[in-house]
Protein backbone atom coordinates (compact mmCIF):
# COMPACT_ATOMS: atom_id res chain seq x y z
CA UNK A 1 0.00 0.00 0.00
CA UNK A 2 1.20 3.42 -0.64
CA UNK A 3 1.35 5.77 1.66
CA UNK A 4 0.65 9.26 1.30
CA UNK A 5 4.27 10.89 1.14
CA UNK A 6 4.85 8.82 -1.85
CA UNK A 7 1.95 10.87 -3.81
CA UNK A 8 3.39 13.28 -5.86
CA UNK A 9 2.86 17.13 -6.28
CA UNK A 10 -0.12 18.43 -4.03
CA UNK A 11 -0.97 14.97 -2.24
CA UNK A 12 2.37 14.98 -0.20
CA UNK A 13 1.76 16.23 3.22
CA UNK A 14 2.57 19.24 4.37
CA UNK A 15 3.05 18.34 7.77
CA UNK A 16 0.85 17.09 10.88
CA UNK A 17 -1.12 20.34 11.46
CA UNK A 18 -1.94 23.13 9.54
CA UNK A 19 -1.96 26.54 10.41
CA UNK A 20 -5.16 28.17 9.03
CA UNK A 21 -6.22 31.46 9.85
CA UNK A 22 -9.89 32.26 10.18
CA UNK A 23 -11.49 32.91 6.78
CA UNK A 24 -15.26 33.72 7.64
CA UNK A 25 -15.05 37.45 7.50
CA UNK A 26 -12.45 37.71 4.32
CA UNK A 27 -14.69 35.46 2.55
CA UNK A 28 -17.69 37.82 2.61
CA UNK A 29 -15.15 40.77 0.98
CA UNK A 30 -12.75 38.25 -1.36
CA UNK A 31 -14.78 36.04 -3.13
CA UNK A 32 -11.89 33.94 -4.40
CA UNK A 33 -10.78 33.84 -0.54
CA UNK A 34 -11.97 30.42 0.53
CA UNK A 35 -11.91 28.66 -2.99
CA UNK A 36 -8.34 29.24 -3.18
CA UNK A 37 -7.83 27.62 0.31
CA UNK A 38 -10.08 24.62 -0.44
CA UNK A 39 -7.55 23.47 -3.19
CA UNK A 40 -4.58 24.74 -1.63
CA UNK A 41 -2.07 21.76 -1.31
CA UNK A 42 -1.85 22.54 2.56
CA UNK A 43 -5.76 21.75 2.77
CA UNK A 44 -6.34 18.75 0.42
CA UNK A 45 -3.27 17.05 1.85
CA UNK A 46 -4.79 17.43 5.38
CA UNK A 47 -8.42 16.34 3.59
CA UNK A 48 -6.46 12.94 1.98
CA UNK A 49 -4.91 12.16 5.54
CA UNK A 50 -8.13 12.25 7.40
CA UNK A 51 -10.03 10.10 4.43
CA UNK A 52 -6.89 7.92 4.38
CA UNK A 53 -7.25 7.76 8.18
CA UNK A 54 -11.16 6.99 8.29
CA UNK A 55 -11.01 4.20 5.24
CA UNK A 56 -14.17 3.05 4.95
CA UNK A 57 -15.53 1.23 1.76
CA UNK A 58 -14.95 1.72 -1.79
CA UNK A 59 -18.02 4.04 -3.81
CA UNK A 60 -19.35 3.33 -7.07
CA UNK A 61 -15.62 3.06 -8.96
CA UNK A 62 -14.93 0.39 -6.77
CA UNK A 63 -11.65 2.12 -5.94
CA UNK A 64 -10.55 1.31 -2.45
CA UNK A 65 -8.57 3.64 -0.03
CA UNK A 66 -5.47 1.50 -0.61
CA UNK A 67 -5.36 2.58 -4.22
CA UNK A 68 -6.41 6.61 -4.59
CA UNK A 69 -2.66 7.57 -4.66
CA UNK A 70 -2.10 6.03 -8.00
CA UNK A 71 -5.71 7.06 -9.49
CA UNK A 72 -4.63 10.59 -8.28
CA UNK A 73 -1.00 11.13 -9.68
CA UNK A 74 -2.56 9.73 -13.10
CA UNK A 75 -5.68 12.13 -12.71
CA UNK A 76 -5.61 14.96 -10.52
CA UNK A 77 -4.66 17.69 -13.30
CA UNK A 78 -7.56 16.74 -14.85
CA UNK A 79 -10.13 16.93 -12.07
CA UNK A 80 -8.48 20.12 -10.94
CA UNK A 81 -9.06 21.53 -14.45
CA UNK A 82 -12.81 21.08 -13.53
CA UNK A 83 -13.12 22.31 -10.27
CA UNK A 84 -11.79 25.31 -11.74
CA UNK A 85 -13.53 25.62 -14.70
CA UNK A 86 -17.01 24.77 -12.54
CA UNK A 87 -17.27 21.59 -14.64
CA UNK A 88 -16.98 19.02 -12.11
CA UNK A 89 -19.38 16.28 -11.47
CA UNK A 90 -19.38 14.44 -8.42
CA UNK A 91 -20.19 10.69 -8.60
CA UNK A 92 -23.58 9.40 -7.52
CA UNK A 93 -22.89 8.02 -3.69
CA UNK A 94 -23.22 4.30 -3.49
CA UNK A 95 -26.17 3.18 -1.18
CA UNK A 96 -25.90 1.01 2.26
CA UNK A 97 -28.12 -0.14 4.87
CA UNK A 98 -26.66 -0.58 8.35
CA UNK A 99 -29.26 -2.28 11.10
CA UNK A 100 -30.90 -0.10 13.60
CA UNK A 101 -31.24 -0.47 17.47
CA UNK A 102 -35.42 -0.48 16.89
CA UNK A 103 -34.91 -3.26 14.01
CA UNK A 104 -35.13 -1.26 10.99
CA UNK A 105 -32.39 0.31 9.00
CA UNK A 106 -30.40 3.59 8.33
CA UNK A 107 -29.82 4.17 4.92
CA UNK A 108 -26.29 5.36 4.27
CA UNK A 109 -24.60 7.36 1.13
CA UNK A 110 -20.98 6.14 0.34
CA UNK A 111 -18.59 8.54 -1.88
CA UNK A 112 -16.39 8.08 -4.04
CA UNK A 113 -13.11 8.33 -2.18
CA UNK A 114 -12.20 11.28 -4.33
CA UNK A 115 -15.45 12.99 -3.41
CA UNK A 116 -14.46 11.90 -0.21
CA UNK A 117 -11.45 14.15 -0.17
CA UNK A 118 -12.46 17.10 -2.14
CA UNK A 119 -15.56 16.99 0.41
CA UNK A 120 -13.21 16.89 3.40
CA UNK A 121 -11.32 19.66 2.08
CA UNK A 122 -14.48 22.15 1.44
CA UNK A 123 -15.79 20.92 5.45
CA UNK A 124 -12.35 22.09 6.48
CA UNK A 125 -12.85 25.41 5.45
CA UNK A 126 -16.38 25.53 5.64
CA UNK A 127 -16.09 24.68 9.59
CA UNK A 128 -14.07 27.91 10.23
CA UNK A 129 -16.62 29.99 8.25
CA UNK A 130 -19.60 28.12 10.30
CA UNK A 131 -17.60 27.89 13.53
CA UNK A 132 -18.90 31.34 15.28
CA UNK A 133 -22.58 30.62 14.25
CA UNK A 134 -22.82 27.41 15.90
CA UNK A 135 -24.69 27.36 19.40
CA UNK A 136 -22.66 26.27 22.50
CA UNK A 137 -25.40 24.04 23.07
CA UNK A 138 -24.22 21.90 20.00
CA UNK A 139 -21.63 19.59 19.94
CA UNK A 140 -21.50 16.72 17.47
CA UNK A 141 -19.13 17.00 14.67
CA UNK A 142 -17.12 20.19 16.31
CA UNK A 143 -13.39 20.75 17.27
CA UNK A 144 -13.33 20.51 21.05
CA UNK A 145 -16.94 18.73 22.01
CA UNK A 146 -18.35 15.60 21.56
CA UNK A 147 -20.76 13.33 22.83
CA UNK A 148 -19.62 13.69 26.90
CA UNK A 149 -20.17 17.14 26.55
CA UNK A 150 -23.87 16.97 25.83
CA UNK A 151 -24.70 14.32 28.34
CA UNK A 152 -22.47 16.54 31.18
CA UNK A 153 -24.79 19.77 30.15
CA UNK A 154 -27.66 17.25 30.49
CA UNK A 155 -26.89 16.47 33.97
CA UNK A 156 -25.75 19.58 35.48
CA UNK A 157 -29.29 20.75 33.91
CA UNK A 158 -31.03 18.18 36.06
CA UNK A 159 -29.27 19.29 38.60
CA UNK A 160 -30.72 22.60 38.52
CA UNK A 161 -33.93 20.88 39.01
CA UNK A 162 -35.05 20.78 35.41
CA UNK A 163 -35.99 17.33 35.10
CA UNK A 164 -38.91 17.14 32.95
CA UNK A 165 -37.77 16.33 29.42
CA UNK A 166 -38.48 16.78 25.79
CA UNK A 167 -36.92 13.81 23.94
CA UNK A 168 -37.63 14.74 20.19
CA UNK A 169 -36.75 12.59 17.36
CA UNK A 170 -36.71 13.93 13.87
CA UNK A 171 -37.89 11.38 11.65
CA UNK A 172 -35.18 10.57 8.81
CA UNK A 173 -33.34 13.82 9.08
CA UNK A 174 -30.91 13.15 6.56
CA UNK A 175 -33.28 12.09 4.23
CA UNK A 176 -35.61 15.17 4.06
CA UNK A 177 -33.43 18.24 4.36
CA UNK A 178 -35.04 20.68 2.23
CA UNK A 179 -31.94 21.91 -0.59
CA UNK A 180 -33.18 25.36 -0.67
CA UNK A 181 -33.53 26.30 2.91
CA UNK A 182 -29.89 24.96 3.38
CA UNK A 183 -28.39 26.21 0.14
CA UNK A 184 -29.58 29.94 1.38
CA UNK A 185 -28.22 29.42 5.22
CA UNK A 186 -24.53 28.31 3.27
CA UNK A 187 -25.07 31.38 1.10
CA UNK A 188 -25.64 33.86 4.12
CA UNK A 189 -22.13 33.14 5.05
CA UNK A 190 -20.46 32.31 1.64
CA UNK A 191 -19.90 34.43 -1.53
CA UNK A 192 -18.04 32.23 -3.57
CA UNK A 193 -20.45 30.75 -6.09
CA UNK A 194 -18.22 28.35 -7.11
CA UNK A 195 -17.83 26.76 -3.63
CA UNK A 196 -22.01 26.99 -3.32
CA UNK A 197 -21.88 25.47 -7.00
CA UNK A 198 -20.05 22.52 -6.05
CA UNK A 199 -21.57 22.08 -2.37
CA UNK A 200 -24.99 22.14 -4.75
CA UNK A 201 -23.63 18.98 -7.22
CA UNK A 202 -22.62 17.29 -4.05
CA UNK A 203 -26.27 17.75 -2.66
CA UNK A 204 -28.11 16.32 -6.44
CA UNK A 205 -25.48 13.75 -7.10
CA UNK A 206 -28.04 10.68 -6.37
CA UNK A 207 -27.57 7.87 -5.55
CA UNK A 208 -27.12 3.99 -6.83
CA UNK A 209 -29.23 0.87 -4.89
CA UNK A 210 -27.42 -2.02 -4.47
CA UNK A 211 -29.52 -3.83 -7.53
CA UNK A 212 -27.91 -0.50 -9.55
CA UNK A 213 -30.14 1.63 -9.98
CA UNK A 214 -29.61 5.35 -9.86
CA UNK A 215 -32.15 7.42 -8.07
CA UNK A 216 -32.27 11.24 -7.95
CA UNK A 217 -31.51 13.02 -4.54
CA UNK A 218 -33.68 16.44 -4.82
CA UNK A 219 -34.04 16.73 -0.81
CA UNK A 220 -31.67 14.92 1.72
CA UNK A 221 -27.78 14.84 2.85
CA UNK A 222 -26.80 11.65 2.24
CA UNK A 223 -25.84 10.52 5.41
CA UNK A 224 -22.03 8.96 4.73
CA UNK A 225 -19.64 11.88 3.24
CA UNK A 226 -17.60 14.26 5.31
CA UNK A 227 -19.58 16.71 4.40
CA UNK A 228 -22.48 16.11 5.70
CA UNK A 229 -22.38 16.50 9.19
CA UNK A 230 -21.56 19.81 9.11
CA UNK A 231 -24.62 20.44 6.51
CA UNK A 232 -26.53 18.96 9.30
CA UNK A 233 -25.33 22.01 11.76
CA UNK A 234 -25.98 24.55 9.51
CA UNK A 235 -29.56 23.14 9.03
CA UNK A 236 -30.45 23.08 12.60
CA UNK A 237 -28.94 26.05 13.59
CA UNK A 238 -32.18 27.86 13.41
CA UNK A 239 -33.72 25.52 15.77
CA UNK A 240 -30.71 25.70 18.38
CA UNK A 241 -31.37 29.81 18.25
CA UNK A 242 -35.29 29.43 18.71
CA UNK A 243 -34.67 27.70 21.89
CA UNK A 244 -32.11 29.86 23.08
CA UNK A 245 -34.31 32.88 22.20
CA UNK A 246 -37.40 31.23 24.39
CA UNK A 247 -34.62 30.65 27.19
CA UNK A 248 -34.98 26.94 26.87
CA UNK A 249 -32.05 24.82 28.31
CA UNK A 250 -31.27 22.29 25.81
CA UNK A 251 -28.11 19.83 24.28
CA UNK A 252 -28.63 18.72 20.78
CA UNK A 253 -25.77 15.99 19.30
CA UNK A 254 -26.66 16.05 15.15
CA UNK A 255 -30.45 15.29 15.09
CA UNK A 256 -31.00 14.07 18.66
CA UNK A 257 -31.44 16.56 21.12
CA UNK A 258 -33.49 16.99 24.77
CA UNK A 259 -34.71 19.95 26.09
CA UNK A 260 -35.03 19.90 30.04
CA UNK A 261 -37.61 22.01 31.67
CA UNK A 262 -39.25 22.38 35.39
CA UNK A 263 -42.74 21.09 34.93
CA UNK A 264 -44.52 18.93 32.99
CA UNK A 265 -47.10 21.54 31.37
CA UNK A 266 -43.66 23.44 30.81
CA UNK A 267 -42.72 20.56 28.96
CA UNK A 268 -45.78 19.90 27.10
CA UNK A 269 -45.43 23.75 25.67
CA UNK A 270 -42.20 23.24 24.69
CA UNK A 271 -42.83 20.14 22.38
CA UNK A 272 -45.15 22.05 21.11
CA UNK A 273 -43.02 24.88 19.64
CA UNK A 274 -40.94 22.56 18.89
CA UNK A 275 -43.12 20.86 16.54
CA UNK A 276 -44.39 24.26 15.09
CA UNK A 277 -40.60 25.45 14.50
CA UNK A 278 -39.57 22.28 13.09
CA UNK A 279 -42.36 21.52 10.93
CA UNK A 280 -42.76 24.79 9.91
CA UNK A 281 -39.57 26.55 9.54
CA UNK A 282 -37.26 23.86 8.81
CA UNK A 283 -39.65 21.31 6.21
CA UNK A 284 -38.59 18.59 8.66
CA UNK A 285 -40.90 15.98 10.53
CA UNK A 286 -41.07 15.41 14.21
CA UNK A 287 -40.98 11.57 14.79
CA UNK A 288 -44.49 11.52 16.79
CA UNK A 289 -43.61 7.50 18.08
CA UNK A 290 -40.56 7.90 19.30
CA UNK A 291 -41.02 11.82 20.63
CA UNK A 292 -42.07 12.21 23.60
CA UNK A 293 -42.55 14.61 27.11
CA UNK A 294 -41.21 12.51 30.10
CA UNK A 295 -39.52 12.48 33.36
CA UNK A 296 -35.82 12.68 32.36
CA UNK A 297 -34.89 9.47 34.23
CA UNK A 298 -36.84 7.86 31.75
CA UNK A 299 -35.54 9.22 28.60
CA UNK A 300 -32.23 7.58 26.84
CA UNK A 301 -29.74 10.25 25.52
CA UNK A 302 -26.95 8.89 23.42
CA UNK A 303 -27.05 5.44 24.76
CA UNK A 304 -27.44 6.95 28.22
CA UNK A 305 -29.99 7.42 31.66
CA UNK A 306 -29.23 10.47 33.58
CA UNK A 307 -30.44 11.73 37.06
CA UNK A 308 -29.23 14.61 39.21
CA UNK A 309 -25.70 12.97 40.09
CA UNK A 310 -25.48 10.52 37.48
CA UNK A 311 -24.84 9.23 34.22
CA UNK A 312 -25.29 5.66 33.42
CA UNK A 313 -25.29 3.45 30.43
CA UNK A 314 -28.48 2.64 29.17
CA UNK A 315 -29.54 -1.17 29.54
CA UNK A 316 -29.96 -1.44 25.75
CA UNK A 317 -26.42 -0.41 25.59
CA UNK A 318 -24.94 -3.27 28.02
CA UNK A 319 -27.82 -5.63 25.77
CA UNK A 320 -25.97 -4.35 22.58
CA UNK A 321 -22.67 -4.73 24.26
CA UNK A 322 -23.18 -8.95 25.38
CA UNK A 323 -25.01 -9.08 21.85
CA UNK A 324 -21.86 -8.14 20.37
CA UNK A 325 -19.48 -10.12 22.32
CA UNK A 326 -21.39 -13.24 21.90
CA UNK A 327 -21.25 -12.36 17.88
CA UNK A 328 -17.69 -12.19 17.73
CA UNK A 329 -16.69 -15.18 20.11
CA UNK A 330 -19.26 -17.72 19.15
CA UNK A 331 -17.23 -20.96 17.73
CA UNK A 332 -19.25 -20.78 14.34
CA UNK A 333 -17.27 -18.09 13.37
CA UNK A 334 -14.28 -19.31 10.93
CA UNK A 335 -11.61 -17.11 11.58
CA UNK A 336 -7.81 -17.15 12.95
CA UNK A 337 -7.71 -16.57 16.79
CA UNK A 338 -5.53 -13.98 16.09
CA UNK A 339 -8.51 -12.05 14.06
CA UNK A 340 -11.27 -13.05 16.32
CA UNK A 341 -9.02 -11.67 19.34
CA UNK A 342 -8.15 -8.77 17.97
CA UNK A 343 -11.91 -7.45 16.74
CA UNK A 344 -12.77 -8.26 20.52
CA UNK A 345 -10.76 -6.26 21.52
CA UNK A 346 -11.03 -3.09 19.29
CA UNK A 347 -14.76 -3.32 19.85
CA UNK A 348 -14.52 -3.75 23.73
CA UNK A 349 -12.02 -0.82 24.22
CA UNK A 350 -13.85 1.10 21.67
CA UNK A 351 -16.98 0.44 23.88
CA UNK A 352 -15.28 1.39 27.46
CA UNK A 353 -13.47 4.54 25.56
CA UNK A 354 -17.33 6.25 24.97
CA UNK A 355 -19.00 4.53 28.19
CA UNK A 356 -16.49 5.67 30.33
CA UNK A 357 -18.43 8.49 31.37
CA UNK A 358 -20.57 5.91 33.16
CA UNK A 359 -20.84 3.64 35.98
CA UNK A 360 -18.63 2.98 38.63
CA UNK A 361 -16.22 0.14 39.26
CA UNK A 362 -18.40 -1.97 41.06
CA UNK A 363 -20.91 -1.43 38.34
CA UNK A 364 -18.75 -2.68 35.82
CA UNK A 365 -18.14 -5.65 37.47
CA UNK A 366 -21.17 -6.76 36.03
CA UNK A 367 -20.33 -7.10 32.79
CA UNK A 368 -17.17 -9.18 34.18
CA UNK A 369 -19.14 -12.62 34.11
CA UNK A 370 -20.13 -13.62 30.81
CA UNK A 371 -21.43 -17.15 30.55
CA UNK A 372 -22.41 -19.33 27.02
CA UNK A 373 -24.57 -22.09 26.77
CA UNK A 374 -24.14 -23.23 30.15
CA UNK A 375 -20.86 -23.64 29.95
CA UNK A 376 -17.78 -21.69 31.81
CA UNK A 377 -14.60 -21.00 30.57
CA UNK A 378 -11.16 -21.12 32.98
CA UNK A 379 -10.53 -17.47 33.87
CA UNK A 380 -7.68 -15.90 34.77
CA UNK A 381 -4.89 -14.99 38.23
CA UNK A 382 -4.56 -11.56 38.69
CA UNK A 383 -1.39 -11.73 40.58
CA UNK A 384 -0.11 -8.38 42.47
CA UNK A 385 2.51 -7.41 44.29
CA UNK A 386 0.80 -4.74 46.02
CA UNK A 387 -2.34 -7.16 46.14
CA UNK A 388 -3.07 -6.30 49.50
CA UNK A 389 -4.45 -2.85 48.49
CA UNK A 390 -7.46 -4.78 46.38
CA UNK A 391 -8.08 -7.01 49.84
CA UNK A 392 -10.87 -4.93 51.33
CA UNK A 393 -13.56 -6.41 52.58
CA UNK A 394 -16.45 -4.48 50.84
CA UNK A 395 -14.22 -5.29 47.59
CA UNK A 396 -14.16 -8.86 48.12
CA UNK A 397 -17.78 -9.17 48.63
CA UNK A 398 -18.54 -7.27 45.40
CA UNK A 399 -16.13 -9.58 43.39
CA UNK A 400 -17.38 -12.57 45.34
CA UNK A 401 -20.88 -11.15 44.49
CA UNK A 402 -20.10 -11.56 40.81
CA UNK A 403 -18.11 -15.59 41.09
CA UNK A 404 -14.93 -13.95 41.35
CA UNK A 405 -12.98 -15.62 44.58
CA UNK A 406 -10.40 -13.72 46.26
CA UNK A 407 -7.61 -16.28 46.68
CA UNK A 408 -3.64 -16.80 48.04
CA UNK A 409 -1.03 -18.20 46.80
CA UNK A 410 3.76 -17.74 47.47
CA UNK A 411 3.13 -15.37 43.95
CA UNK A 412 0.52 -12.63 46.31
CA UNK A 413 -3.08 -11.84 46.23
CA UNK A 414 -5.04 -12.79 43.02
CA UNK A 415 -8.54 -13.08 41.69
CA UNK A 416 -9.23 -16.50 40.26
CA UNK A 417 -12.35 -15.98 38.03
CA UNK A 418 -12.22 -19.86 36.98
CA UNK A 419 -15.98 -20.49 36.89
CA UNK A 420 -16.86 -17.76 34.01
CA UNK A 421 -15.21 -16.59 31.53
CA UNK A 422 -14.06 -12.80 32.50
CA UNK A 423 -13.77 -9.57 30.62
CA UNK A 424 -10.27 -8.45 31.99
CA UNK A 425 -9.17 -11.87 30.91
CA UNK A 426 -10.55 -10.55 27.24
CA UNK A 427 -8.74 -7.32 27.51
CA UNK A 428 -5.50 -8.65 29.33
CA UNK A 429 -5.49 -11.49 25.88
CA UNK A 430 -2.62 -9.44 24.47
CA UNK A 431 -0.21 -9.62 27.69
CA UNK A 432 -1.09 -13.87 27.82
CA UNK A 433 -1.38 -14.11 24.65
CA UNK A 434 0.71 -11.88 22.96
CA UNK A 435 3.78 -10.76 25.49
CA UNK A 436 6.52 -12.67 26.19
CA UNK A 437 8.01 -11.90 29.81
CA UNK A 438 11.24 -12.40 30.82
CA UNK A 439 9.80 -13.44 33.86
CA UNK A 440 6.91 -14.01 36.29
CA UNK A 441 7.89 -11.13 37.95
CA UNK A 442 7.81 -8.82 34.82
CA UNK A 443 4.48 -10.47 34.15
CA UNK A 444 2.36 -10.12 37.20
CA UNK A 445 3.89 -6.68 37.65
CA UNK A 446 2.52 -5.77 33.65
CA UNK A 447 -1.02 -7.27 34.93
CA UNK A 448 -1.20 -5.23 38.11
CA UNK A 449 -0.59 -2.27 36.40
CA UNK A 450 -3.07 -2.88 33.66
CA UNK A 451 -5.53 -3.43 36.50
CA UNK A 452 -4.60 -0.26 38.08
CA UNK A 453 -4.70 1.41 35.20
CA UNK A 454 -8.23 0.71 34.35
CA UNK A 455 -9.76 0.67 37.79
CA UNK A 456 -8.46 4.24 37.80
CA UNK A 457 -9.98 5.02 34.03
CA UNK A 458 -13.81 4.64 35.82
CA UNK A 459 -13.34 5.82 38.92
CA UNK A 460 -11.73 8.95 38.00
CA UNK A 461 -14.57 9.69 36.52
CA UNK A 462 -17.27 9.44 39.53
CA UNK A 463 -17.68 11.60 42.80
CA UNK A 464 -15.56 9.68 44.91
CA UNK A 465 -12.21 10.33 42.86
CA UNK A 466 -9.39 9.01 41.79
CA UNK A 467 -9.50 6.21 44.81
CA UNK A 468 -7.85 2.60 45.20
CA UNK A 469 -10.80 0.03 46.72
CA UNK A 470 -9.38 0.54 49.73
CA UNK A 471 -9.23 4.08 50.16
CA UNK A 472 -12.49 3.73 48.72
CA UNK A 473 -13.97 2.04 51.80
CA UNK A 474 -12.15 4.37 53.96
CA UNK A 475 -13.84 7.28 52.80
CA UNK A 476 -16.77 5.94 52.57
CA UNK A 477 -17.16 4.52 56.09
Amino acid sequence: METPASCQGELALAGSTLARIPVAEKDRGQVGELWDRVLSPANLAEAWRRVRQNGGAAGIDHRSVAVFPAFYRAHWTKVRAKLQAGTYVPSPVRRTFIPKKDGGERPLGIPTVLDRVIQQALAQELSGVFEVEFSEHSYAYRAGRNAHDALRAVRSAAAAGQTEAVDCDLKGFFDHVDHDLLMARVAAKVRDKRVLHLIGRYLRAGVVLPDGTREPTPRGVPQGGPLSPLLANIMLTPLDRELERRGRRFARYADDFLILVQSRDEAERAMTEVVRFVEGKLKLMVNPVKSRVAPLAQCTFLGCRVTRTKIRWSAAAVEEFREKVRELTKRTWGVSMERRLGSLNRYVQGWFGYYRISRTWGEVLELAVQRRGGRCAPGLLLHSDRGVQYASERFRAQLAAHGITASMSRRGNCYDNARAESFFSTLKIEHTYRHRFADHHAARQSTFEWIEAFYNLHRRHSSIGYLSPVDFENKTN
